[in-house]
């Protein structure tokens, strides 16, 4: 007879890797895990196993010293950081979507970093999953991050050409009637969407801010810019 388990939520994979790890996690990666396997499978044996390659990860990073519990004495202090969790990910379930990204253009990569901090700051205040936007939306927010000299302008026909870049990629997913639109050359309402697992998108773009401040530098003023209420038009 086979028993079979309801798939976890996010909260409940946070309290079960809690219990086992106690205080090696710190909230955010705990947190991260939780988003990114109740997202796909809801399983916590596969949670456990995030979580056993991220400690493998942050093992790796440490010095011969730490290693010796010479510098960290309190056992309080959470050594795996949610860095080592989106390194595991990358190079398990999450290396397709970042060898995609890594392969587009400066441009194409600036309009998804825009596109997936807008959700990471809407996220965090709201608590829902990622939210179809309309493209005037997220045009607006390339904008704002052009006037504060951390892009170049972006007129709608070369924001329409990056918008398809990206959904050929698989990375966006856009409306139904993108092609009739862009025909038209309607830049402002056509529904878009990550298309692939948010969380996968962020371990890729995370290793681009390392490699590249300057992508940190966009990501830091499209959240302030949403903090402060400049949200346009979304869709639930």
């Amino acid at each position: 007879r086979t028993v079979v388990f309801k798939p976890y939520t996010c909260s409940e994979l946070v309290a079960i890797l809690r219990d086992r790890v106690g205080n090696v996690f710190d909230e955010r990666a705990l947190e991260f895990i939780g988003r990114k396997v109740s997202a796909s499978s809801g399983d916590a044996r596969r949670a456990l196993e995030l979580a056993a390659n991220a400690v493998s990860k942050c093992i790796e990073s440490l010095s011969e010293e730490e290693k010796r519990g010479q510098v960290h004495d309190d056992a309080s202090i959470a050594l795996v950081k949610c860095t080592h969790v989106m390194r595991a990910v990358r190079e398990g379930s999450g290396r397709k979507t970042h060898d995609i990204i890594a392969s587009q253009t400066t441009s194409c990569k600036i309009l998804l970093c825009v596109a997936v901090q807008i959700n990471c700051a809407l996220f965090s205040s709201s608590q829902k999953p990622f939210i179809k936007m309309k493209s005037g939306f997220l045009l607006d927010m390339c904008k704002c991050a052009a006037s504060a000299g951390l892009m170049e302008n972006l007129d709608p026909a070369d924001f329409l050409d990056l918008l398809e870049t990206l959904g050929d990629a698989g990375l966006l997913m856009l409306g139904p009637d993108f092609r009739e639109q862009r025909q038209r050359g309607d830049a402002r309402n056509i529904g878009i969407k990550v298309d692939v697992q948010l969380e996968d998108v962020e371990c890729a773009l995370e290793q681009l801010f390392d490699e590249q401040p300057f992508f940190r530098e966009v990501a830091r003023n499209v959240e302030e810019l949403v903090k402060r209420g400049r949200v346009l038009t979304v869709e639930e």
